[in-house]
């Protein structure tokens, strides 16, 4: 009898160390009760469109601050004579002087209005002495034009400024307000230069900003945003709570280089296009930067972070690519399972970007064959499936900024730049041949302020 207790303990030894089916993740005799294999490819999704982007500078000026401009280049003396001799009726003096500037906006035109009075004296000459012998006040009223639609070349026309009578001057049969009018005109031209010095030349602050918005806007080390403009528009002025504003808007193009393309010699920017009148102009800038992820790199991404399980089924690796679901692109996942599931199973799932996380996520994840064991592989790749952001979305925001503080790098000493730019964000996720689309999202407001 003693002589059986080593085979005994040999064989509960043998039995013991054996390999068990089933005994890795914890799983049963059920491994691999349910096998599987990759459903019939289907239709892979179109590419995603590559949107649009808008850079918009909005123009404001309370009709007060343009008053008080204005009023510094108009001096408050417009003529003024001494005793000019007029024949018969005898010696004229008189002083012109303006009152305060009006201003407003007619159709597309800023329009200046400055009222005008004069002083007149008739002395008749007696010796040393000139004997005063009547007196009046004539009434003028200058108007200044300037229109504020660019022209074609992008410059703005010419101010137009026209001086009319509205109450003449008559003492004993002389007509004064001819001889005023005919004064004061001569002044009123020397204002019509200083109005026309004191218009900006727009050409070249459009065509160098146009210039600018060509050169990349580095991101950080590795990556840089380029933007292609492509056309350039203006609204139509309007007239809001006493504040003159009007938008200058360029559509383009913008894309993310990593890496950065070699810095050559800055090569001219294309000719400005044609200028174009857009009422429906927004005060808004929408910086929209296209991010692609191949597929390769998404089911690497997918594989490493839900790989295992805790479930009856537990994923090896995850293969990505598109499909359509009816119209609607989606991400198609090839699961290679172990487990109670065995083989591959494919999924339809759609992406979309959480915020908290800052990674695309999956959601609405169902299977495309309907099998036990599926929905709980479905609920783990959901809990844990995650593709970062190859990018610095912080960065976008900067390159905003920095493209708007471009754009308006020359306006004058005393005008404020408001820049106003909210925080980047992932507005769209998408499914396409190619890989995982998705877009960039900066919004900002800048005004050039004159207050």
């Amino acid at each position: 009898m003693r002589a059986k207790w080593p085979c005994l303990l040999l064989g509960m030894c043998t039995a013991a160390c054996a390999p068990k089916t089933g005994a890795v993740h914890g799983a049963s005799s059920d491994h691999c009760a349910v096998r599987s294999s990759a459903a019939a490819p289907g239709t892979p999704p179109p590419d995603a469109e590559v949107p649009a982007s808008q850079l918009i500078v909005e123009a404001r000026a309370k009709k007060s601050a343009l008053s008080r401009e204005i009023g510094k280049r108009v001096p408050q003396t417009l003529a003024s004579v001494r005793q000019q001799p007029q024949g018969a009726v005898g010696n004229v003096s008189y002083v012109v002087t303006r009152g305060p500037i009006g201003v407003s906006l007619k159709g597309a035109d800023f329009v200046a209005t400055v009222p005008v009075g004069a002083e007149v004296e008739i002395c008749k000459p007696l010796g040393p002495v000139c004997i005063r012998y009547g007196a009046c006040s004539p009434r003028l009223s200058a108007q200044a034009r300037v229109p504020l639609l660019l022209g074609d070349d992008y410059s703005l026309k010419r101010a137009r400024v026209a001086i009319a009578l509205t109450r003449s001057c008559v003492i004993a049969g002389f007509d004064a307000g001819p001889e005023i009018r005919k004064n004061a005109g001569r002044q009123i031209g020397g204002i019509e230069r200083q109005i026309n010095s004191a218009v900006p030349p727009f050409r070249p602050f459009i065509s160098g900003a146009w210039q600018l918005l060509h050169v990349p806007i580095s991101l950080s080390r590795n990556s840089c945003l380029k933007i292609e403009p492509r056309s350039l528009k203006q609204s139509p002025p309007k007239d809001t709570n006493d504040v003159i504003s009007m938008r200058l808007g360029a559509e383009l193009r913008a894309s993310l280089e990593e890496p950065c393309a070699e810095s050559k010699a800055a090569k001219p920017a294309p000719a400005l296009p044609p200028r174009q009148i857009d009422p429906s102009l927004p005060a808004e800038s929408e910086l929209r930067v296209p991010l692609r992820l191949g597929w390769a790199d998404v089911s690497a991404a997918l594989s490493r972070s839900s790989a295992g399980g805790s479930g009856p089924s537990w994923v090896l690796r995850i293969r990505a690519s598109g499909q359509l679901q009816g119209q609607a692109p989606r991400v198609r996942l090839d699961v290679t399972a172990d487990g109670v599931i065995c083989g591959e199973v494919s999924f339809l799932a759609q992406p979309y970007f959480d915020a908290e996380r800052g990674r695309i996520r999956l959601r609405k994840i169902e299977p495309l064959a309907a099998m036990p064991g599926a929905g709980a592989l479905a609920e783990h790749i959901e809990a844990h499936a995650e593709v970062p952001v190859a990018v610095d979305i912080d960065g976008a925001a900067r390159g905003l900024k920095s493209a708007v503080e471009a754009a308006v790098a020359d306006v004058p000493k005393d005008v404020r730049v408001d820049l106003d730019i909210e925080p980047a964000q992932i507005d769209r996720v998408v499914a396409e041949s190619r890989g995982i689309f998705s877009v960039l999202l900066v919004r900002g407001v800048a005004r050039v302020v004159l207050d």
